[in-house]
C-alpha cells in the first residue's frame, strides 16, 4: 500500500510517499523545502509534486502520517489539518508520529539526542537508544538539556565513594557526548575529580575551563561555580580565574540574585581565596547603594 507522509513541525516542509509491503518501506519519493513562513503555501504543491514523482496520485493513497510535533503551532498547524483534511476527504486513516521519532530512527544505532529548533533560543529534544525514544519530548534551553547520563552521573556523585566518583565521570562524558553543550557535566567532572583526590588535577581543571567557554547557565549554578572556583583558586589558570570573576559580578549585579551570590562568595574557606571572595562581595554589597 502507499502512504503519504508529511511533516511541518520544524521550519522545513517535508513530504514522502512510500510503499509499505511485508517486508518492510520503499521510499519512492521526497520533496524538502525550508521556509519557515511559508507551510501554508508550500504544502499543497509539495504534495501535488511528491505524488506525480511516486506515479501516484490522491486516489491511490492508503493512509497518510503526519508529524504530530513538537513544534511552533503555527507551522504544526498546517500539516496537521492538511493531514485531517486529506484523510477526511480520501476515505483513508490518518496517523500521527512524534516529529522528534523520524528523526531518531533515522540516526541509526546506540545512543542518540535528537533536537530541533523550538525557537526564543530553545531546542525540544528526547533521547533515543537504537531508534526508540526513552524519554518523553521536552522543551529546554541547549546548555539545560538533561538525558539519562546525567541523572545517573549525579546519582553516582552523591555517593562521595570511589566508584561512585569514576562511574560519575564516565556518565559525565557520555553526557557530553550527547549533548556537547552540557555545562553541568563538565562541572559534575570537576567536581568529582576534586573530591577523588583532594584537590583539582589537569582533569578537573580542564573539565571547569571548558564550562565557561559555553552558554550562560542558570544563575543559581553559576553562583554554585563561583564557589567552587575560589575553593581551588590556587590551583586555577588566569584565564579561569577571570571568567569566574566577570560571572560573579554580572550574576551578582543582578539584584534577584546578588543575596545568593553574596552568601557564595561568604561560604569560601580558602585561605588563598577568602580576601579575593570578601572583595567582590563587598563590591556587590556596595552596588546595592548606587
Amino acid at each position: 500500500m502507499l502512504v503519504l507522509g508529511l511533516d511541518t513541525a520544524t521550519p522545513a516542509s517535508t513530504v514522502a510517499v512510500a510503499e509499505v509491503t511485508g517486508g518492510g518501506l520503499r521510499g519512492l519519493a521526497e520533496r524538502r523545502t525550508v521556509d519557515p513562513r511559508a507551510h501554508g503555501e508550500l504544502l499543497a504543491p509539495q504534495i501535488h509534486a511528491t505524488l506525480m514523482e511516486a506515479g501516484a496520485g490522491p486516489a491511490d493513497l492508503a493512509a497518510i502520517v503526519a508529524g504530530v510535533g513538537p513544534g511552533p503551532f503555527t507551522g504544526l498547524r498546517v500539516g496537521l489539518a492538511t493531514a485531517a483534511s486529506m484523510g477526511q476527504a480520501l476515505g483513508v486513516p490518518t496517523y500521527g508520529v512524534c516529529s522528534l521519532d523520524g528523526l531518531g530512527l533515522a540516526a541509526g544505532p546506540g545512543r542518540v539526542l535528537v533536537a530541533t529548533d523550538a525557537r526564543r533560543r530553545e531546542v525540544y529534544h528526547a533521547t533515543y537508544l537504537d531508534g526508540r525514544r526513552v524519554t518523553e519530548p521536552q522543551v529546554a534551553r541547549p546548555a539545560d538539556v538533561t538525558v539519562e547520563a546525567d541523572r545517573a552521573a549525579d546519582a553516582a556523585l552523591a555517593t562521595m565513594r570511589p566508584q561512585g566518583l569514576e562511574r560519575a565521570q564516565r556518565l559525565s562524558r557520555l553526557a557530553i557526548s550527547q549533548n556537547p553543550y552540557d555545562t553541568a557535566a563538565w562541572l559534575r567532572i570537576a567536581s568529582a575529580d576534586a573530591v577523588a583526590h583532594g584537590r583539582l588535577t589537569a582533569t578537573g581543571v580542564a573539565a571547569l575551563s571548558r564550562s565557561y567557554d559555553l552558554v550562560g547557565i542558570d544563575p543559581y549554578v553559576a553562583t554554585w561555580r563561583t564557589a567552587f572556583a575560589l575553593q581551588h583558586w590556587d590551583q586555577l589558570p588566569p584565564d579561569v580565574k577571570a571568567a569566574t570573576r566577570s560571572e560573579a559580578m554580572a550574576v551578582g549585579h543582578a539584584w534577584t540574585h546578588r543575596q545568593k551570590m553574596i552568601q557564595a562568595l561568604a561560604s569560601v574557606r580558602n585561605p588563598k581565596a577568602r580576601m579575593t571572595a570578601a572583595l567582590w562581595a563587598e563590591r556587590l554589597r556596595s552596588s546595592d547603594n548606587r
